[in-house]
């Protein structure tokens, strides 16, 4: 069976206007009536107004995290042991459909087991969404349907404790298990910033690395060692 090991980087979309930012706007919790709300609220548009370039970019930085808003600039991925691929620019569709010939020719030797990092709760849901605006379905066919699935293998899954606030980077569940990541100036907060400047490489070399050390952290769990099915990962029902 053929495991495909992901990773993706998002962009902010279109960037937010002041108005943008007034519509997302709520009275705080402890006003009771309609002129405390009326009041606060329009503290809160003074508040922007004041500091409206940085309130501005702020909220465009946050909308990569959101699944609508968010644009993938880029995906990395590697089919077992081939060459690690990173597909970046600005067509998320084109892209997509990269990653969809990729699942075309792998489900072609069996069920894929995808290996991610954090994906259960970003990557995935995020290409899946994508999957069906686009039409992209091999990769659709494929992914996992829940957290649960039985072909899906968040790693971060077994790095985070039920410690509220404990969780961890990759790249320093690397360092303590001594698999060398190798590193730049880019990381996750500033991809932004390099994608505006044009770095498409840069970020396309900063998600293949992350690939790139997504099979050595699960050999180093054990998978290559045993059958996966006996190896997933637990994740409590809700």
């Amino acid at each position: 069976m053929p495991n495909i090991y992901l990773d993706i980087e998002t962009f902010g979309g279109e960037k937010p206007t002041k108005e943008d930012l007034f519509k997302g706007l709520k009275p705080a919790a402890a006003c009771k009536t309609d002129k405390s709300r009326a009041e606060n609220i329009e503290k809160q548009k003074k508040a922007i107004e004041d500091d409206l370039e940085n309130c501005i970019d702020k909220a465009w930085r946050k909308q990569a995290l959101d699944f609508f808003k968010a644009q993938i600039i880029c995906i990395g991925y590697k089919v077992d042991g081939n060459k690690t691929y990173s597909i970046a620019g600005d067509d998320e569709k084109r892209i997509m459909k990269t990653l969809d010939r990729a699942c075309a020719r792998a489900r072609s030797k069996g069920v894929i087991k995808w290996f991610s990092f954090n994906g259960s709760k970003f990557d995935l849901a995020i290409i899946g969404l994508r999957a069906m605006k686009y039409n992209c379905k091999h990769v659709l066919a494929t992914l996992p349907k829940t957290e649960r699935d039985k072909n899906n293998f968040d790693l971060m899954s077994r790095f985070t404790p039920t410690v509220w606030g404990s969780m961890y980077s990759l790249a320093n569940i690397c360092k303590f298990l001594g698999i060398e990541v190798k590193t730049g100036d880019i990381t996750g907060a500033t991809v932004h910033d390099h994608y505006l400047e044009g770095n498409i490489d840069g970020i396309a070399a900063y998600c293949r690395e992350d690939v790139i050390v997504l099979p050595k952290l699960a050999t180093k769990m054990g998978f290559s060692e045993v059958n996966l099915d006996d190896l997933k990962l637990n994740v409590p029902k809700t």
